[in-house]
């Protein structure tokens, strides 16, 4: 019989995780574990298995480092985001990934807007329905036999 292993997690960063992705007690645990266990590893009773503790992880959309934190990190309000006095702001789920997806695409943007245009490489976007000489753009041999399948098999790419 194979010996279960615990993580040995920060509860409050579990209970925080679990608001910030706004899921009840009953909706996080729903699957995984029993409610009841859930809040008693929120309050640091009990000890999750390293198993249960990634799949909440994966539902709360945090990666597992964050559960080990002693504190939440603290959030940034973006610079043009304004509040009206000394109200605290809480985001969304939704806003909260979609302001951590803009911030990966701006960097990616900032890390390359520098580049030379002579080393872009650059492909255009082809409709394969067209008469499209395909080796004269990719410099590939591909045989008329095997374009033809592919545009008869697949109606859309």
């Amino acid at each position: 019989m194979s010996q279960k292993s615990y993580a040995y997690i920060n509860p409050k960063m579990l209970k925080l995780a679990r608001e910030q992705s706004g899921f009840t007690i009953e909706k996080a645990a729903k699957s995984y574990l029993r409610p009841e266990k859930l809040r008693r590893a929120e309050e640091g009773e009990i000890k999750l298995t390293f198993k249960q503790f990634l799949q909440l992880a994966r539902k709360y959309r945090r990666p597992p480092a964050f559960f080990y934190l002693d504190e939440p990190p603290k959030e940034k309000l973006i610079n043009d985001f304004r509040t009206l006095g000394p109200k605290e702001v809480k985001f969304s789920p939704l806003l909260r990934d979609q302001i951590k997806i803009i911030k990966e695409k701006r960097a990616l943007a900032v890390k390359f807007q520098d580049y030379d245009n002579k080393h872009i490489f650059w492909i255009p976007i082809l409709n394969i329905y067209k008469n499209i000489c395909i080796k004269t753009i990719f410099c590939v041999w591909i045989p008329t036999s095997r374009i033809n399948y592919l545009l008869k098999s697949h109606k859309k790419f």
